[in-house]
């Protein structure tokens, strides 16, 4: 025979509230997620677009941010962007 029985309260096994975060985000690391997940929605052909809706997200995030926090975190994330899509450079071969 089993002994084990749950206690009242936990008759199932379902997640009914938030799980705490076990670190701390600074409001810089939310921003540069922000800016990198916007980066990868949108891309980088209208940084412009892209700088108005990091601000748009940000702010309805409850985050406050300078302008140049948001320009330096949108710069971040393009230059991270791109420099996973760069092309490598072609070699000239002898078609002899």
């Amino acid at each position: 025979m089993n002994d084990f029985k749950l206690p009242a309260d936990e008759g199932s096994n379902t997640q009914d509230e938030p799980v705490m975060e076990q670190d701390a985000v600074t409001d810089r690391e939310k921003l540069d997620g922000i800016a990198a997940q916007t980066v990868a929605d949108l891309g980088t052909h209208d940084l412009r677009h892209v700088h108005a809706v990091v601000f748009e997200r940000s702010t309805e995030s409850g985050l406050h941010v300078s302008p140049g926090e948001l320009v330096d975190a949108v710069g971040a994330a393009a230059r991270e962007k791109d420099a996973s899509f760069s092309v490598p450079a072609s070699t000239d071969r002898d078609t002899d």
